[in-house]
């Protein structure tokens, strides 16, 4: 049971991801390898590094 609730888990947070990048066209400074989008925050990796 617990593995079809992960799966769950990993599927919403893909989908929110995507929907982050396509609908929140800011994102703050990278900082520490990361940056974040500054509507809701989401940590992304810096492509580049």
């Amino acid at each position: 049971m617990r593995a079809s609730h992960d799966w769950l888990e990993a599927a919403g947070r893909r989908i929110g991801a995507l929907w982050c990048r396509f609908a929140h066209p800011a994102s703050l400074w990278p900082f520490g390898g990361q940056y974040r989008c500054a509507t809701c925050l989401r940590a992304y990796p810096v492509p580049w590094k």
